[in-house]
């Protein structure tokens, strides 16, 4: 991971704060669990969690491997599985 500053521009002359990430070392084991965290919060303009961006529930999802476990599971079965939804409303509304 790096980190860059940039001068802002326009109205606000903030500093803006880049950080990137190596996806393809990332790339292996998160696939199937950023697909089901992109598949739950959808995009910002049409889901529920609108406004709030993706880092926020990116940096939640990485700190347990709980949610990373539910979310590579999300879509794979439509039984009902009451854990499953634990985990879930756990990850949406914290403890």
């Amino acid at each position: 991971m790096c980190e860059s500053e940039k001068p802002g521009h326009g109205l606000e002359k903030k500093t803006v704060k880049r950080r990137c990430i190596d996806v393809p070392e990332m790339a292996e084991s998160l696939t199937p669990v950023l697909l089901g965290l992109h598949a739950f919060t959808g995009c910002d303009s049409t889901s529920a969690f609108r406004g709030k961006g993706e880092v926020i529930p990116i940096k939640i999802l990485l700190k347990s491997e709980k949610f990373k476990k539910a979310f590579s599971l999300l879509g794979s079965s439509w039984k009902d599985n009451d854990s499953f939804l634990e985990v879930m409303e756990l990850f949406v509304f914290g403890p």
